[in-house]
């Protein structure tokens, strides 16, 4: 998927869509109008139109509440979004907004994509670096595990695409969710506040016996989970390269859930 969406020239976003018969807002159906505050003066009336921050209802709305969805967003080049309210469209180094003109001046400044404060949104996630960010796949996971799948063995499947992208930008090899150099501050994953894990299983077709990821990895439980804040700023204790490790725990956790 990671190369599907990187190589897309565009790809379009129906956030408010329930499913593949919702159609998309301003093209199949009739989008929201938002009354226009108005004052009377003088000389006239004074109109006043109000511009819905686009990053205000992510994460709350169906296009959220999806895990395929978040790899679009993250990886496409360009995203044509459709709100109930508004059309808007970023690339991988701005935001447009339909009621906003567009500066299109060489020594413009550009409208940010990330804020220095955290968003709880896909808005906070910067994947263009080269350079290995623990802070940055907490914030990955966080987000995606909190997303819906209607088949609990898709966990993995659904955000390869992203985790793809990471080992070819960074070098960091993911094995079962969990980067493999950076191991020892992944494993300390934890519920996200207010959130309740349980195990995630599914059904073995024709066998009648249930299938799980390790324990030890997200990926092995529903629900959001995240890393408390000093894990990302925790010093590297183990310079060495875990992957033998990992490996050998595959193949235990392989023998316990099967």
């Amino acid at each position: 998927m990671d190369a599907i969406y990187q190589q897309a020239y565009l790809t379009v976003i129906a956030l408010v869509s329930e499913n593949v018969d919702s159609g998309i807002a301003g093209i199949s159906r009739s989008m929201q109008n938002t009354e226009q505050a108005t004052l009377d003066l003088f000389a006239g009336k004074l109109f006043a139109t109000y511009v819905e921050d686009a990053r205000e209802h992510f994460g709350l709305l169906p296009w959220d509440q999806r895990a395929w969805t978040l790899q679009e967003f993250v990886l496409s080049r360009r995203c044509l979004i459709f709100s109930d309210y508004h059309v808007s469209m970023k690339c991988q180094e701005e935001y447009f907004h339909d009621v906003l003109p567009v500066d299109v001046n060489v020594d413009r400044t550009p409208t940010k994509l990330n804020e220095d404060n955290w968003w709880e949104n896909v808005f906070s996630l910067n994947l263009a670096g080269d350079v290995w960010d623990f802070k940055t796949f907490d914030g990955l996971i966080s987000i995606y595990s909190g997303r819906q799948h209607r088949y609990q063995y898709d966990i993995l499947r659904a955000c390869q695409g992203i985790l793809n992208h990471i080992t070819q930008r960074t070098g960091v090899n993911v094995t079962l969710g969990l980067p493999v150099q950076d191991l020892h501050r992944a494993l300390l994953w934890k519920a996200h506040n207010a959130v309740c894990l349980e195990r995630r299983a599914w059904l073995i077709e024709g066998r009648g016996s249930l299938k799980s990821f390790p324990s030890w990895t997200w990926a092995g439980w529903r629900g959001r989970i995240e890393c408390d804040y000093w894990v990302s700023d925790m010093a590297d204790y183990a310079d060495q390269d875990l992957s033998d490790g990992l490996r050998i725990l595959n193949r235990k956790g392989k023998k316990s859930v099967e």
